[in-house]
């Protein structure tokens, strides 16, 4: 049984993303005043208005083409949290025909190493506070020093250029593809991880971005609260996926400006809704839980906030009652997606009955369940979620094998969740078939941290699972380990001892968000199949054994 959206296709337009965006700034009512602000920063006040954005953007794409000599379709990494210029770096790689590679900040030197080698990087645009591992990571890939920009204008001494010294009143070649090339022609590589550890470059179209942002922005319309000319907080981080299509681009297509944070700061967070007014908020789950538990929340004034859509992770239905019995004013909804969807497929509506699902399908896209032998399920029965429409990624970079192994031979994305559809056409998600663990948002991928706490000398075997943490309403990792020398574990004191030098061993060496939060357990043996694979199943099914039977979320002995 295929499933479809109920909401009747749409046309999409077979254009270049600058071309989409700048053509629909120009047509909107909302961005008429060139002055009107379209990024603040929330700490600073820091402004970027819509005339700028366009004018800098298109200026410093003459720079590319003409000063930096930027062949069409070369990757230029952009290195940096949340920062008002941030769009006019992506704009402007996108204006003169590069491809965008976004990089989470937090990522150590190996981490970026990876990535650019992997992308094919031949400039960084980074924040002026990454420009130092920028250059360390740049120096191991053969990357020029001058071949590294700073994000932002100088008001400081440094002996980088800034991304603005490229810009250039020279006539350019602004990218212009045709009808067929836009389905082929790469804009961004987001990288999302996979089972085999590594990150994965993910392919996404010019058509694909301009295909998700008119499905948004048509289901949004008529179906949600997430309306038009209104201003939204920045809180998602630019750089990821569920950032960059939310606060670099729809914002753009509905006529709303965003108030940035650099960082999330609660305190910032309650200060910036009343000051900027501000209207609706895309969050994630553990933010959710601040909002109700943070004490400082009661003496602040919410009342401009009308909506919140929350993603990037599932949301507890215990936690969305508490919040609606709370909030009553602030519609909350939930939507799904992921990054090799470009990256939504469902949202919710504004008047859902099921306050658990992940919503409905968004114009333009068909969905399925399978089982295990690849039959086609019907309502009511758990199956892979597969998605079909214009928002599937291309593939993943240099990668056949693992696009084949996503996308089968009728263009369905295998998603590698577990839910099902009721009778009214409402999605619901129950489990992962992947392995992933998701922190906050973030994938992180086990294979990865097994493959880093196997180089530590007083460990013999490893398998990392996620593990619910109910405090922060996310996963994080947990490591279960065989040690090297079982005599040197023997007691509660050596177990705490060698666990604190594993996790700090993986800690030091990871991004934030692969920190081994969950800590370590020693174990005797690493449950296998006859294969040799870890059999992570048996693993999830003993921690969730022991939390019940202690009562707590899973705090065992030697895990830190």
């Amino acid at each position: 049984m295929i499933l479809k959206s109920f909401i009747d296709p749409i046309v999409i337009p077979e254009v270049d993303v600058a071309a989409f965006l700048i053509d629909t700034i120009d047509q909107s009512p909302y961005w008429q005043d060139p002055q009107r602000p379209v990024y603040i920063d929330a700490k600073t006040g820091e402004t970027v208005t819509i005339g700028e954005l366009v004018s800098n953007a298109t200026a410093i794409a003459s720079g590319w083409q003409n000063v930096a000599r930027l062949p069409r379709g070369a990757v230029v990494a952009l290195l940096s949290p949340n920062d008002v210029h941030y769009a006019v770096a992506l704009l402007s790689v996108t204006l003169a025909g590069g491809m965008a590679t976004p990089v989470n900040p937090a990522f150590t030197v190996d981490e970026l190493v990876h990535q650019l080698k992997d992308s094919g990087t031949t400039f960084i645009v980074a924040d002026r506070d990454f420009l130092e591992i920028a250059g360390q990571a740049a120096s191991k890939v053969g990357i020029a020093a001058s071949n590294i920009l700073a994000l932002q204008p100088h008001r400081h001494s440094t002996s980088t250029k800034s991304l603005y010294d490229l810009r250039c009143d020279r006539p350019f070649r602004r990218l212009s593809l045709h009808r067929d090339e836009v389905h082929t022609t790469t804009a961004y590589l987001c990288y999302s991880s996979g089972t085999t550890g590594r990150s994965k470059g993910v392919e996404t179209t010019h058509y694909n971005v301009v295909a998700n942002a008119c499905q948004v922005r048509t289901f949004n319309r008529l179906m949600t609260s997430v309306q038009d000319d209104r201003c939204w907080i920045g809180i998602l981080p630019f750089y990821h996926i569920y950032g960059l299509h939310t606060l670099l681009h729809l914002n753009l297509v509905q006529g709303c400006p965003v108030v940035s944070m650099r960082k999330f700061d609660m305190l910032n967070f309650l200060e910036s809704v009343p000051k900027y007014r501000i209207n609706y908020a895309h969050l994630v789950p553990p933010i959710i839980l601040w909002l109700l538990r943070h004490p400082a929340v009661k003496g602040h004034d919410l009342s401009s906030l009308v909506g919140i859509t929350c993603g990037a992770a599932p949301l507890p239905l215990a936690l969305a009652k508490e919040f609606g019995h709370r909030f009553s004013s602030i519609a909350l909804t939930e939507g799904y997606g992921m990054t090799e969807l470009s990256p939504v497929s469902h949202l919710a509506p504004r008047e859902s009955r099921y306050i658990n699902s992940i919503g409905v399908l968004i114009p333009n896209t068909e969905a399925r369940f399978v089982d295990d032998n690849g039959r086609v399920l019907g309502y009511n029965q758990t199956g892979e979620l597969c998605i079909r429409g214009p928002q599937v990624m291309k593939g993943y970079l240099n990668n056949p094998e693992a696009t084949r192994a996503t996308i089968d031979c009728k263009g369905f994305l295998h998603t590698g969740d577990v839910g099902h559809v009721n009778e009214d056409g409402y999605f619901f998600i129950s489990d992962r078939k992947k392995e992933l663990i998701k922190y906050k948002g973030f994938q992180v991928a086990p294979a990865e941290l097994e493959a880093l706490v196997i180089t530590h000398p007083q460990v013999q075997d490893v398998a990392v699972i996620g593990m619910h943490d109910h405090e922060h309403v996310t996963e994080v990792p947990k490591a279960f380990v065989v040690s090297a020398d079982p005599s040197s574990v023997r007691t509660e004191v050596e177990q705490r001892t060698l666990a604190a030098d594993i996790v700090q061993f993986v800690n030091c060496r990871v991004a934030n968000h692969k920190r081994l939060r969950g800590g370590v357990e020693f174990v005797s043996e690493i449950p296998r199949s006859a294969t040799g694979k870890i059999l992570r199943r048996v693993l999830r099914n003993r921690e969730q054994t022991n939390a019940k039977r202690l009562g707590s979320s899973g705090t065992l002995r030697a895990q830190l």
